[in-house]
């Protein structure tokens, strides 16, 4: 199981965002995207029923990872 997960971890951080299919809660999907921010461990998260989020969830994990990536070049900008 360990490997499993270290597997999907890998995945997860290549693709830019983590997913839950009802893995944890049952009436609930989701993506997380890291926020780095101030050096701290910290990321958005996008949820919602099912029936809604899973048809779209490679849509809003990208959208989500795509946004965040502007906002950290436009920071990182705006700090130079």
């Amino acid at each position: 199981a360990r490997a499993s997960v270290e597997r999907e971890s890998e995945r997860s951080l290549e693709r830019g965002f983590f997913q839950s299919l009802t893995e944890y809660t049952p009436d609930v999907s989701g993506i997380a995207v890291p926020l780095p921010l101030l050096g701290r461990r910290l990321a958005v998260a996008v949820a919602g029923p099912p029936f809604r989020v899973n048809p779209l969830m490679w849509q809003i994990g990208v959208a989500t990872r795509d946004r965040i990536a502007a906002f950290c070049a436009a920071d990182a900008g705006a700090a130079a």
